[in-house]
Parts: structure tokens; sequence; C-alpha cells
């Protein structure tokens, strides 16, 4: 059944699913002209009818993380966003319109029944993690805040740049928020100036190439570019705020990803 939304666009979605295991959940948009579409529900539609939900380690049988900041409760048949202006947004999935907002949080990171555990952004020091619980079934107030000093280099913002990102997840426990942060900086850079080389022609030496093309990886070991990769993890208990300190779950964060630049011969190939 097709229900008629005023407030953000018209949504159809199928009823769900069990089978195996795994849950299957697809969704159709009749929606207006683009210009009119707000970005928070273009992100929701195409996450929904790309990726079938299956095997989430993020989530529970009623409730699951469907991307970084998108996280969905089956019980209440809404999806808990990321607003592009800032805060958390709980949308209704039947029909796409606004339940309640919250500028209290700005990332949603998981679901403990009718707790929303969310990531807010920093005040003060910018190394600071914020976690901030929201109540679903009382529109979004706020239940309680719990600020973790990470190490001084690391910036918790949920905004990410070309040269920083700081990302978290959280899954829920035994009435405790296990959450796994991972901060990753690097090095702004665009390419490097080189020598053109046509096919049949012989690449330069070098002493040929322009200054500081390949020497700059054999003089600082080829770590002049790598990316600075923190990562920590800790267990906050949602009554007390307790934090314990635990080991990462690196498995649950994914792995920086490297590379390196070389220049072949013409005619040669990669090992």
């Amino acid at each position: 059944m097709q229900v008629r939304s005023s407030k953000i666009a018209n949504i159809e979605a199928s009823a769900l699913t069990r089978s195996s295991g795994r849950w299957y959940l697809t969704a159709r948009l009749n929606c207006p002209p683009p210009a009119k579409l707000p970005i928070v529900v273009i992100v929701i539609a195409v996450a929904l009818v790309a990726a079938p939900l299956f095997a989430w380690s993020q989530g529970t049988a009623s409730s699951f993380q469907l991307t970084p900041g998108i996280v969905v409760d089956l019980d209440k048949n809404q999806a808990y966003v990321m607003r592009p202006e800032g805060g958390v947004l709980a949308l209704d999935l039947s029909h796409g319109a606004e339940v309640w907002s919250s500028v209290a949080a700005a990332k949603p990171l998981t679901l403990a029944g009718d707790i929303l555990v969310s990531q807010a952004e920093p005040e003060g020091r910018g190394n600071e993690l914020k976690i901030v619980s929201l109540s679903t079934s009382e529109e979004g107030r706020q239940i309680f805040e719990k600020t973790i000093p990470l190490p001084p280099a690391v910036k918790t913002s949920v905004t990410r740049s070309v040269t920083q990102s700081f990302n978290a997840e959280a899954h829920v426990a035994a009435g405790e928020a296990a959450v796994s942060w991972q901060y990753k900086e690097g090095i702004a850079q665009g390419m490097r100036a080189g020598h053109e080389v046509l096919p049949g022609e012989a690449g330069p030496t070098e002493s040929e190439l322009p200054p500081g093309a390949l020497r700059e990886e054999r003089e600082h070991g080829g770590e002049s570019t790598a990316p600075k990769v923190m990562d920590g993890a800790f267990r906050l208990n949602l009554q007390s705020g307790a934090v314990t300190p635990q080991r990462p779950d690196r498995a649950a964060l994914a792995a920086p990803l490297t590379g390196r630049a070389v220049r072949l011969a013409a005619g040669a190939a990669l090992a």
C-alpha cells in the first residue's frame, strides 16, 4: 500500500520476511523531482533498494545498522539517520514522514530497546568522544551523555575531510555499549609531475626525472605519505555511565588502504 506524505516523499515498502536466518527488505520510491527531494531520503531509499540486509553483526533481530549513520528499528518501523544540517532524525519507513528530531546527538550508532546510542559532535577539546543516548519512545528525549577522552592527536568529528576521518561502531550486550573507534590522518597531495612515456619509447633514467620524483620514497622509507591510524575500544554502562577500556575490535572497523606509485620501464609488467 502506498501512503502519501507531504513532508518528505512517498515510499512504498514491502513487508519484512525472514528466511534461512536472513532479513530481506525492499523498498520503492514514488518521489517528487530530485531537486525537491531531501538528501537524507535519497540515502535511505538507495540503501534499502540496493543492499539485502543479512547477518548484521552490529544489530539484533529487531534493529541493525544499515550503513554508518543509519540505524533501522524494525519494531517501530523507523530509521534513525544523520541530518545533513546536523542532528539526528527519525523517519517513518511506511511513508517517509519525520517522526522526531534531536540536536543533542549527531550520528546514530546502535539501538538497545528504546535507547538510541549516538555520537555527538565534540565540545571544547576535539579529542573527546561524546556518547549520547536518546529515547526513541519519547520523541528523542536525551537520557544521558558521557564524554570519553581519547589520545590528544585524535579528532572525533563526525564530519570527514580529505585528510582526517573518525569512525565509531557500537553494539549493545548485557546493558552495555561496546564501542570501537578508529582515527585516520593523512596528507592531501596531488599527482607528482612526471615524464610522459609513449608506447615504444624507453623510460627516463633517474637523472632525467624532475627533482623530487621517486627520490622521496627512497629518502623517507616509503612512509612519508602513509596515513596515521589510531584505534581503541571501551564498554559503556548505559545505566551508570561507567567506562571500561577494552582491546579494539579491528575486524569491526575498515582496515586502512595504503599503496604507492611505481614507474615501469616501457614494456615492463607488474610482478
